[in-house]
Order: C-alpha cells, then structure tokens, then sequence
C-alpha cells in the first residue's frame, strides 16, 4: 500500500513540475516580449531636426534659382512666339507674291494690305504699312487677353519680293 501512495506522491510531483515550468516558460515569454518592444521602441529612428533644416535650406535654394528662371522662360517664349508670328506674315507676303504672278500679275501690281493678307494670326494680329514703293513693313502684335500679351517685337521692313 505504501508504494501506491508514493507512485500517487511521484505523480502529483512530476504534474507540479510541469506546472512550475509552464509557468516559467510563460513568464520568460512575456519578460521576452517587453525586452523587444523596449528594444523596438529604442531602435526607432528619424530624422534629426538638423537634418530637416538642411533640406529645407536646400529647397529654398532651388526656389530662388528656379523661379526667376521660369519667369525667363516665359519671357523668352512670348518672343519665340512674336518671332514666330512674324515669320507667318512674311510667308504670307511670299505667298501673295506667288499667287499674284501665277494669276497673272506683274510685280509691282500687288497690293499687300491686312485685308489680302489677312490680319488675324491666332494670338497675333498683322498689321502691313507703308506698302507703297518697293517696301512693305510689317507689325505683329500680341490680341489682349492671351498669354503672349504685352511682349514685343519691332516691326521689319521688307523689300516686295520681285523689286529690283
């Protein structure tokens, strides 16, 4: 009989070791776990506040280099597009010229005026002056309202094509 109340003893023994150790792996298990998230919070890296004001200096930097740049840009684009203009109304002297000695005409009985030449050049209006003779001069200038308005350019004069 008293062997069996020892293997009882051994048996209630080998549980309550179980149960110790459950308990320790459990209590390992959280100690781990807050380690790491000490850890993780530790390990969290930004950026400095020095850091941040060298990019912010450097941006102010572009700022102040790109933006009178752009304007530039816009500057020399209305020209570009004055220019363009320009080089519209003289293929449309050119091109009067050539209509007018195909259909029969001689050189000096071509008139150029904004109603045969026509004035409207999208942005642009043409003006044609001083037609008389054997030189024609030429104004465009940009409509109001459009994105090119307020750039110019100065008239040029000509010689009509054909003169001597």
């Amino acid at each position: 009989m008293e062997r069996k109340n020892d293997l009882f003893y051994f048996d209630k023994l080998i549980v309550f070791f179980f149960e110790i150790e459950y308990i320790v792996a459990i209590q390992n298990l959280g100690r781990d776990f807050l380690m790491k998230k000490r850890n993780l919070v530790k390990n969290e890296e930004g950026f400095t506040l020095v850091e941040i004001i060298a990019v912010l200096v450097i941006l102010g930097i572009l700022a102040a280099v790109a933006i009178p740049k752009y304007f530039d840009l816009q500057g020399e684009a209305k020209i570009k597009a004055l220019d363009a203009a320009m080089a519209e109304a003289v293929a449309r002297v050119n091109g009067r010229f050539g209509q007018q000695l195909l259909a029969g005409s001689s050189w000096s009985s071509i008139v150029y005026s904004n109603a045969t030449l026509g004035a409207d050049l999208g942005d642009f209006t043409l003006s044609v002056t001083n037609a008389s003779g054997n030189s024609i001069t030429l104004t465009v200038a940009a409509k109001p309202g459009t994105s090119a308005d307020g750039a110019t350019i100065p008239s040029r004069t000509l010689p009509k094509p054909g003169s001597p």
